[in-house]
């Protein structure tokens, strides 16, 4: 049985926070790879300022080339918009029935959890790995099924890259040269 752990995210743009805490999950907990899942659409979050899909897989296809534990995952993308956690849950289920799966989410997220579409469902029913976040109260809901990870505290967001762009500054160090590369060829500000 290959267990797998679900990060996923809008990576609006993929950064060096988000494959620092992936890294770190498959090299030190009991997980076999890592799937970086890719919302299309968050329903938290506004569609306004979100980069177009394939570009975003373009994206972490790049920052992930050559790393066998590690994989993007688009599955979402063929699921009806916005993105439920719980029919994706449900989807990769169906689809893959001999993997576990565990979900990959920030301490910081964790108190908004049973607001989610079947968000009780999804508690009840999942193995979560909580990673740290400098921004979080440590006022948290506190799950039973859950365990806290050590993974390295990179107060880094996808916002400030972008806005980072939009000022023409240099991300090479927030994203990695290969996707900053990809970014300035492929994304006009």
């Amino acid at each position: 049985m290959l267990k797998v752990g679900l990060f996923f995210g809008s990576f609006n743009p993929v950064h060096i926070g988000h494959l620092s805490i992936a890294n770190y999950l498959w090299q030190n907990e009991e997980i076999d790879e890592v799937w970086m899942v890719i919302s299309p659409q968050n329903p938290f979050k506004e569609k306004k300022g979100l980069w177009n899909e394939e570009l975003r897989l373009d994206l972490l296809k790049v920052a992930l080339k050559g790393h066998e534990n590690i994989k993007p995952c688009d599955i979402e993308f063929e699921l009806p918009k916005p993105s439920y956690t719980y029919f994706t849950l449900k989807e990769l289920r169906n689809r893959f029935p001999e993997h576990q799966f565990s979900i990959i989410i920030g301490e910081d997220i964790l108190e908004g959890l049973p607001k989610w579409k079947n968000g009780e469902d999804i508690i009840a029913e999942n193995f979560f790995y909580v990673y740290p976040r400098t921004t979080s109260s440590n006022n948290h809901l506190e799950l039973k099924n859950a365990k806290q990870i050590a993974a390295p505290k990179l107060d880094i967001s996808s916002t400030y890259i972008r806005e980072n762009l939009q000022q023409g500054k240099d991300i090479r160090f927030l994203v990695g040269k290969d996707v900053a590369q990809f970014i300035l060829e492929n994304k006009t500000f």
